[in-house]
């Protein structure tokens, strides 16, 4: 009787368990990243322009990597809430966030957020700079951002500015403007951007500085002085950039994708190439543009070393104005 040796039974008993497992179904390895939908968080309600952008990059990269990424809206809190529920969802690709800088830099420091924005996030990728006009209503008899703060300064107390709410990104960057150059305004805070915009065609405010104020503007409903967050917009051609009044301004509004701290490698390397990408894909540019974001490409430690320079300069607007949230 031949008997096979110990080493040479192993041999075989492995080489069978091999065969076994490449005749197994693939549930009992590990999936190549995305093998289901992945929940896309946005952190505003439905319509808002954090929610656009999102549906526009959204789609893109579901195209990109053959998964759905699911439009998953949790308002509330300035942001916070939704941003909250993402730092604390498994960092395993499936769930990221569509970010803002306002949830970064702005709502830790006014709420008591659940979330650190340094430590519980990685960004992957930015979407874009939000460009930010400056409008004041018709019939104020001010060509320029120059003339406004001159008005505002010979008429003392009279002037309004309208706001999406109080620590809003308008809130905060009219705020900074106050600061910058003296422009004497009283905040009138309302509860969301159109009802803002409304009035200030209506002439019940004085002044609106907000991304939607561009539509407005574009229609003749309402003047547009100045815009920050781009040298130029193609929307509203011969409308000077903020910088030509006030050439150290330095607080801007941005959108990026982020993920939870700790996303593997390999997921983090695939989702920031796939952004980068789907930012740089023409249709999608011209897309975001109509909603009044321009390209700003960044590099990811590029986007953490803003938030923390945009934090600091949040801090120092909040604590001059005494701005408090809602």
């Amino acid at each position: 009787m031949n008997a096979i040796s110990r080493p040479r039974r192993r041999l075989l008993s492995a080489a069978g368990g091999a065969a076994v497992l490449a005749g197994l179904p693939q549930a009992g390895r590990a999936a190549a990243w995305p093998d289901h939908a992945v929940n896309y968080v946005v952190p505003y309600p439905p319509g808002a322009t954090s929610d656009n952008t999102a549906r526009i990059v959204s789609q893109k990269l579901a195209e990109k990597l053959g998964q759905p990424f699911v439009i998953d809206n949790r308002p509330g809190a300035g942001g916070g809430l939704g941003t909250e529920y993402a730092a604390k969802a498994r960092a395993d690709g499936y769930t990221l966030l569509n970010a803002t800088s306002a949830i970064f830099a702005v709502v830790p420091q006014l709420i008591k957020a659940g979330y650190d924005p340094f430590k519980d996030f990685t960004p992957l990728g930015m979407i874009g700079n939000s460009v930010t006009v400056l409008a004041v209503r018709n019939d104020l008899p001010v060509n320029s951002l120059a003339e406004l703060v001159a008005y505002s300064k010979a008429h003392p107390g009279t002037l309004n500015y309208a706001t999406s709410g109080n620590g809003s990104g308008g809130h905060l960057s009219t705020e900074y403007l106050k600061l910058k150059t003296g422009l004497d305004a009283q905040h009138v805070p309302y509860k969301g951007s159109a009802a803002a915009a409304n009035d200030l065609v209506a002439g019940r405010v004085d002044l609106f500085f907000d991304p939607l104020a561009a539509q407005f503007a574009r229609a003749g409903k309402v003047k547009a002085l100045a815009i920050a967050g781009a040298p130029r917009s193609e929307l509203l051609p011969g409308v000077p950039p903020i910088q030509a009044t006030v050439p150290d301004w330095d607080f801007d509004l941005y959108f990026f994708v982020a993920a939870p701290a700790g996303i593997p490698d390999d997921i983090r390397r695939t989702l920031v190439r796939t952004v980068g990408e789907v930012t740089a894909d023409p249709g999608v540019v011209e897309k975001l543009k109509a909603l009044s974001l321009v390209p700003a490409p960044l590099a990811p430690e590029q986007i953490s070393a803003r938030l923390r320079r945009d934090f600091a300069v949040a801090g120092n607007i909040i604590r001059s104005a005494k701005v408090v949230a809602d």
